[in-house]
C-alpha cells in the first residue's frame, strides 16, 4: 500500500498537476504526468523511474533494472477493470529481466471486486471498490494485485502488486487526477 504521508500529500497539494503517489523497491514520491497520447499516460522521475498507464492501469515501466515493457490483452476490447465482472481474461506482458533478455509471459487473470468502500487517498477520500486480481503464469507461477476502483466510470485510483513474475512490488494511488 502507499502510504503517501504528509509529504507526498502537501506536495500534491501544492502543485495543480495531475499527480500519483507512487512506492517501488527504489522509488517513493509524487509523480507529475508527463505526456498523455493515445489513452496512454506518462509518468516521469528525476531519478529515472517511469510508469505508462494505459487506460488507468499498468502498462509499462522504466528505470526499475527489470522493466515492464507492455501489456496486452488479447480477445478484449477493453481493460479487464472496465469490465462489469470479467470472469477471466488472457494477459500478456513483455519484460527485460536485469541481464537485458526479454520474456514473454502469458497468463490467465481474474478479478474479483467488492461494494463500494471508504477509500482515503492523498488528496479525497472516496468510496471506491477494492479489486483482487490473480494471475497465473504459464510456468511461471502465479502474481496477485488489489486495485481499487471507482462504481460508477470504473476509473482506477490505486494500484498494489506484482505485475509480472519474479517482478518488483509497485503500488500508486491517484493524487490528482488528470481524467
Amino acid at each position: 500500500m502507499v502510504s503517501g504521508g504528509p509529504d507526498v500529500t502537501s506536495r500534491a497539494e501544492e502543485l495543480p498537476y495531475a499527480s500519483l503517489a507512487v512506492h517501488t523497491e527504489n522509488h517513493r514520491g509524487l509523480l507529475i504526468l508527463g505526456a498523455m497520447a493515445n489513452g496512454h499516460t506518462y509518468w516521469p522521475s528525476a531519478e529515472g523511474l517511469s510508469l505508462q498507464l494505459r487506460d488507468g492501469g499498468l502498462f509499462a515501466t522504466a528505470g526499475m533494472g527489470r522493466d515492464l515493457l507492455g501489456t496486452h490483452y488479447p480477445g478484449m476490447d477493453d481493460s479487464p477493470w472496465r469490465s462489469t465482472s470479467p470472469a477471466s481474461y488472457d494477459i500478456e506482458r513483455h519484460v527485460r529481466d536485469a541481464s537485458g533478455t526479454v520474456v514473454r509471459h502469458i497468463g490467465e487473470g481474474t478479478l474479483e471486486c467488492s461494494a463500494p468502500t471508504t477509500r482515503e487517498l492523498p488528496l479525497a477520500t472516496l468510496e471506491l471498490e477494492r479489486c483482487h486480481e490473480r494471475i497465473d503464469w504459464k510456468q511461471a507461477g502465479t502474481t496477485r494485485a488489489e486495485f481499487w476502483r471507482d462504481p460508477e466510470t470504473r476509473d482506477l485510483w490505486e494500484y498494489d502488486g506484482q505485475a509480472w513474475p519474479d517482478g518488483p512490488a509497485i503500488a500508486w494511488q491517484v493524487a490528482r487526477p488528470w481524467w
